[in-house]
């Protein structure tokens, strides 16, 4: 009987065992059977890649970065491959492949007298008549499909002067001729727009864009670009008849949009004159990088004349304004106004009423900013003039280089403290400020 237990109990350990190695056994098919399906689609993806060349054009970061033995890219190639570009199962004869510095990745791919062009930043396959050997891709392809993608938004592009000129002329206007994205549409005074070029002014003659009554009120997106050698074209004196006043890239903006951009230059004049704007109401200005030289008599400006409701913030003004009285580095007047996180260089020389900010200030607000200015003046109103009582001045300071005379002890500091970056008290200097030791504040 105890035989016959043991025997039982014998085969049910053999019965357990097998059920596990029957397990096992199905446990390790199915992982043969997902990696060799793994391995092969990798080794035929690998297949296909091998078939195209890294762009000559394409930097060699980008290349490291995203190409090589990168696997996700890889794939993300292949799906391109399967899903935009339809061969029945044959490779394409001649191809490229492009990666950007952000890893996006764009192909020209060759077959049966077609060269294909597809971007991951555009949904559309673009097929050109081009023969072989012009099959290739640049990294334009990706900036041709993001300006694409903004024109689809509603932004016109300013490629050259003309087009910056045709703003607000209300006639039908081709917009970056010669490029793959140009566009023909009405250049009104409400539209986006969205610079695609550097744009050198030099023996050019401007006339304000906009007018009081006519005031921009779109979007201009600098796009990182710059606008220099901006000057009104005068070798005239400044009290001639002849000079014309009130001259700013746009004469008044109203509800609008200006950023990202830097715009450099020089005016003359008798009064209204500022690089950016005379009027400025209920708008948006930021990462604007201005740097101008000012001659005149009075109402002289670093950026804009007259800010109303109009907030200003991430921006640089190096400037150099030479006149009698109302003269200021921001604004010279200023109601329900916001300066933040911005700042300004240079030298203002005159007589009197002259502000490092805003001269004639009424309400506002300026926060986490700073100058740096040369004064040379017999009446100078630190940060803000006129009702100042009703603005608030918050972490904002003035350098001087000495505590010698009258200065406003609140916000006045040396010069040699603003290199420390203990005096800026709540500044955001991972985002927004970047600090050198013994160097002063810039923008980042």
């Amino acid at each position: 009987m105890a035989t016959l237990i043991e025997k039982i109990s014998n085969l049910e350990e053999i019965m357990r065992t097998r059920k596990i190695y029957v397990f096992l056994v199905v446990i390790l098919m199915i992982f043969i059977a997902v990696f060799f399906s793994y391995k092969n689609f990798y080794q035929t993806k690998e297949a296909d890649f091998s078939l195209l060349q890294k762009s000559n054009s394409l930097t060699t970061a980008a290349h490291d970065a995203c190409s090589g033995d990168n696997f996700l890219t890889r794939i993300a190639f292949a799906k391109m491959v399967e899903n935009d570009f339809d061969y029945q199962g044959v490779l394409p004869e001649h191809g490229y492949i492009a990666v950007n510095e952000k890893c996006k990745i764009a192909l020209a791919l060759y077959h049966d007298g077609e060269c294909a062009v597809k971007s991951i930043l555009d949904d559309d396959i673009e097929v050109l008549e081009k023969d072989y050997h012009d099959c290739y891709l640049t990294k334009d392809v990706f900036y041709e499909a993001e300006i694409g993608g903004l024109i689809e938004e509603g932004f016109l592009p300013i490629s050259n002067i003309e087009d910056l000129k045709a703003i607000g002329s209300n006639e039908n206007h081709l917009f970056a001729a010669d490029y793959a994205f140009q566009i023909e549409q009405t250049a009104s005074l409400d539209q986006k727009y969205i610079l695609i070029n550097d744009l050198d002014f030099e023996d050019e003659q401007w006339l304000s864009i906009g007018a009081y009554n006519e005031p921009f009120t779109g979007i201009f997106d600098g796009n990182g670009h710059k606008i220099y050698n901006f000057n009104n074209e005068t070798e005239e004196d400044i009290f001639s008849s002849e000079v014309i006043d009130e001259i700013a890239l746009f004469h008044t903006i109203e509800d609008a949009t200006i950023e990202n951009l830097t715009l450099q230059g020089s005016l003359r004049g008798h009064y209204y004159l500022a690089p950016l704007a005379i009027y400025a109401k209920n708008s948006s200005l930021s990462n604007l990088n201005v740097s101008f030289t000012i001659e005149g008599t009075t109402w002289l400006s670093g950026l804009i004349v007259v800010n109303e409701n109009t907030t200003i913030t991430k921006t640089k003004v190096d400037t150099s304004i030479t006149g009698a009285d109302g003269l200021a580095g921001f604004s010279v007047e200023g109601d329900a106004f916001s300066i933040t996180n911005s700042y300004v260089v240079g030298t203002i020389s005159g007589v009197e009423l002259i502000s490092d900010f805003v001269l004639n200030g009424t309400s506002g607000s300026i926060k986490n900013s700073y100058s740096l200015l040369n004064i040379d003046a017999e009446y100078f109103l630190p940060i803000v003039g006129g009702n100042w009582q009703e603005i608030l001045i918050e972490n904002t300071y003035y350098g001087i280089d000495s505590f010698d005379y009258d200065v406003d002890i609140d916000a006045a500091r040396l010069k040699s403290e603003l290199k420390e970056k203990k005096t800026f008290e709540n500044w955001d200097f991972e985002n927004i400020w970047y600090f050198e030791e013994n160097n002063y504040p810039t923008l980042r």
